[in-house]
């Protein structure tokens, strides 16, 4: 929920989606209108099917990878909180940009990543909710970087990262 994101996170947030290529002024629902490229109908329509447990609302971008993990091929971002999703990412832009990641190629690239990037190496760690999440790591631009992925394909975390 975004009931405790400060004003200042609000507009960070607000700039980077739109310099992303996102419209609209109202984080939840108008913000994203690109929805054919970033939230294809029939990724979501698939994500219902399986009965992914996700808040539509919040999707900032839904893909079906050309990769078989272990967490399927079903992915997506959303908004999140501060220890999961986009809102938690926020935290790790200084380091993506000395990488040569702006703020506003963090989605996009992510999403390309994910889409056409053949993962390096995966390490699965068991969390205390029952869960599993699965770190991914991939190379961009020369850099290491991992992808935290939880074991229903929710997006967790990006951030540069050698694998371990």
């Amino acid at each position: 929920t975004l009931d405790k994101v400060t004003k200042t996170d609000f507009t960070r947030l607000l700039d980077i989606l739109k310099s992303a290529g996102y419209k609209g002024d109202n984080l939840l629902g108008a913000v994203i209108k690109n929805t054919d490229d970033y939230i294809p109908q029939e990724v979501l329509e698939k994500m219902r099917a399986v009965q992914k447990n996700f808040k539509e609302e919040d999707v900032l971008f839904a893909i079906e990878s050309n990769f078989d993990m272990p967490y399927g091929k079903l992915l997506w971002l959303e908004i999140g909180n501060d220890k999961n999703g986009f809102k938690h990412m926020l935290n790790h832009i200084p380091q993506l940009n000395d990488k040569g990641i702006p703020a506003e190629e963090v989605i996009p690239v992510l999403r390309d990543l994910l889409l056409n990037h053949k993962p390096l190496t995966y390490k699965t760690k068991d969390l205390s909710n029952g869960h599993i999440r699965y770190d991914v790591y991939y190379t961009y631009n020369s850099h290491n970087f991992v992808v935290g992925i939880g074991d229903n394909g929710y997006i967790v975390n990006f951030l540069p990262r050698n694998p371990k």
